[in-house]
């Protein structure tokens, strides 16, 4: 029997070049999906209500980009449809992914893992990857990592997690694939699939624009090293702590060095 894909949500532009072409590689796969319109906040601050800059300067030195800020309110508004929708968990494409025809089905199995609405499970990390190996869906694993991953091209969320995105969300401050690696802030433990089961477009600039990293003083530097401190002690504990509820405390751990191994 084969194991039916989740519901699609594309974030895109549907009227830019990059958005039509997002669309064309889902329609050549023969997938259905819903497009989540991506969102351009105003060309000069404020940008969005949401956006506690106070915050963000304090924790990180420098303030986000504008293009951070649009593509965090697009995901969040995914996870809103999420929440909102029929579907037990959803797939959620930025319009820079690209999936196989041979992984659909792999998509499909692990998809079908229900402890998986509760999480949020990136298909595809820019990380190098260290693992804790957790479940087994056919060939692919579903791992728990050991440090921060980056990106959010492609990732599987349940109502259940997507819920908790959105109400640790409320206020934001750093990009989108940093938020949920801090599941001490929402709640939601974060896993991936190995072997990845997307990649993204190498040809597709990024949307984001440069990050400005102004010089700072002695009082903020010392302020943000205390902020990095807290973060890290806290992502540690429930580090520690998603291992527990895992199984995973004392088992082995594994290393990737490819982007999208074989």
């Amino acid at each position: 029997m084969t194991a039916s894909m989740p519901k699609i949500l594309l974030i895109c532009d549907p009227a830019s070049g990059r958005g039509v072409t997002a669309r064309k590689r889902l329609e050549d796969l023969g997938l259905n999906f819903e497009v989540i319109a991506a969102i351009f906040p105003p060309a000069t601050p404020p940008w969005s209500p949401r956006y506690d800059e106070a915050r963000r300067v304090a924790a990180y030195g420098y303030p986000m980009v504008r293009g951070e800020i649009g593509c965090f309110l697009a995901h969040r508004e995914a996870w809103r449809r999420a929440v909102e929708g029929p579907d037990d968990l959803v797939l959620v494409l930025e319009d820079d992914a690209v999936l196989a025809a041979g992984d659909l089905e792999a998509i499909g199995k692990v998809a079908a893992n229900r402890e998986l609405n509760a999480m949020v499970t990136l298909l595809f990390t820019v990380s190098r990857l260290r693992f804790r190996r957790w479940r087994q869906a056919g060939a692919v694993s579903i791992v728990r990592p050991t440090q921060t991953t980056h990106s959010t091209v492609a990732y599987l969320i349940g109502r259940k997690g997507a819920a908790d995105l959105l109400a640790g969300s409320e206020t934001i401050y750093c990009p989108v694939d940093d938020y949920l690696n801090m599941g001490y802030l929402h709640g939601v433990t974060l896993v991936l699939t190995y072997p990845f089961l997307a990649g993204h477009c190498p040809t597709t600039p990024s949307l984001i624009g440069p990050r400005m990293k102004a010089r700072i003083g002695l009082l903020r530097r010392l302020r943000r090293n205390w902020f990095r401190l807290t973060r890290r002690l806290k992502a540690g504990l429930h580090g520690l702590s998603a291992l527990f509820k895992l199984g995973l405390l004392f088992s082995r751990t594994e290393r990737c060095d490819a982007l999208r191994p074989e």
